[in-house]
């Protein structure tokens, strides 16, 4: 059984356009998760649904949370299921449209500006346009993968106090990356992002100083950082965040808050959030244990990317808790989650074994 985990952000790319870097303007949706958070779930549902009914995803997959558990309404799968499906169409569509943008050969847009252009603005001296440069050349996206230009382009960025850059940099120093893993140099380059109010610096940092990666083990500095990212709207603080109120040996241990910080990320469609809750169900904090509604969880959780549930789904099949008792089906789960892995290791074998 596998225990509730931190949730690391990747690469940034900042979406160059010709006038700089665009901003979402605000809405209701902030209002309704702050009630759905602080339990009030009428006042939330009075928010979320119109705004769901309008098309916003965030705010569907969020009344298919509060249908599924229950939440300030009758529980109903079939509403839940709707929702979700509502949320998962437009995700599909989304997905579809940057799929487009990313493979249209020449004709590469990130944001609005054409690779063409954006290799002009680079030169110039663009910081957002560097970045963006190198978030290509690291992912080889139009331009051939190349380490090396990729760090350029980024170490260029930086130099001018790109947030995005420097958390770019941090990231590949963390993992290795074409470089040696050096994690003096990513947490250098994290808290200087972190300082110039990078949300995912943020959140990283946060995550190296709860998991003691680089420095010593600091749950205070990772909550700081956790709860100042979560300001910005970043799911995987929100669920860090409660990744420490659950942790059995922290003294300020709140699984309400736990509870609660993973829906309002799981309802925003973290995958990681989903599994912590189910966990929490499964183990009981927080909440009556449930092995069902985690065993569900776990099953959402899975379809929405997150592989880690799947040592969960097979224990569940193993046992006989939360699913009828299948063998071959928990066999299934264990050696899926064994393939991930080994994928993941290989990938990681990949980044470090090239050469700056």
């Amino acid at each position: 059984m596998s225990r509730p985990f931190l949730s690391f952000s990747s690469l940034v790319l900042v979406l160059c356009t010709a006038g700089g870097a665009f901003a979402a303007s605000p809405s209701d949706m902030a209002r309704g998760l702050e009630a759905l958070e602080a339990g009030d779930c009428q006042t939330a549902l009075r928010i979320l649904t119109p705004l769901a009914e309008a098309g916003n995803r965030s705010a569907q997959t969020s009344l298919g949370l509060m249908y599924e558990l229950g939440q300030g309404v009758k529980a109903d799968p079939q509403q839940a299921i709707e929702w979700y499906k509502r949320a998962a169409g437009q995700k599909v569509e989304a997905g579809a449209k940057l799929s487009v943008k990313l493979q249209g050969g020449a004709n590469l847009m990130t944001g609005n500006v054409a690779l063409d252009e954006l290799q002009r603005l680079a030169a110039e001296g663009n910081p957002d346009a560097q970045n963006d440069l190198g978030w290509l050349a690291l992912k080889g996206l139009q331009v051939k993968k190349d380490y090396h230009v990729a760090r350029g382009w980024f170490e260029k960025s930086a130099a001018q106090s790109n947030p995005s850059a420097l958390t770019n940099l941090a990231f590949i120093y963390q993992h290795g990356v074409g470089v040696e893993q050096d994690y003096n140099k990513a947490i250098k380059y994290y808290a200087q992002a972190a300082d110039l109010g990078s949300c995912i610096a943020q959140n990283n940092l946060g995550f190296l100083y709860a998991r003691g990666l680089g420095v010593p083990v600091d749950e205070n500095k990772a909550r700081d950082l956790f709860t100042a990212a979560s300001r910005d709207g970043n799911l995987d603080a929100i669920s860090n965040l409660g990744w420490l109120y659950q942790d059995p040996k922290n003294q300020a241990r709140d699984y309400t808050k736990a509870i609660a910080l993973f829906s309002r990320a799981a309802a925003n469609g973290l995958p990681a959030a989903r599994y912590n809750l189910g966990y929490m169900y499964q183990m009981g904090r927080g909440v009556p244990q449930d092995f069902n509604k985690a065993a569900k969880l776990y099953q959402i959780a899975l379809a929405e990317g997150d592989p880690g549930a799947q040592s969960d789904l097979g224990f569940m099949y193993e046992s006989g808790r939360g699913a009828p008792k299948d063998y071959d089906r928990a066999l299934k789960y264990y050696k899926n989650r064994a393939k991930e892995r080994a994928a993941l290791d290989m990938q990681l074998d990949v980044y470090e074994t090239v050469s700056p």
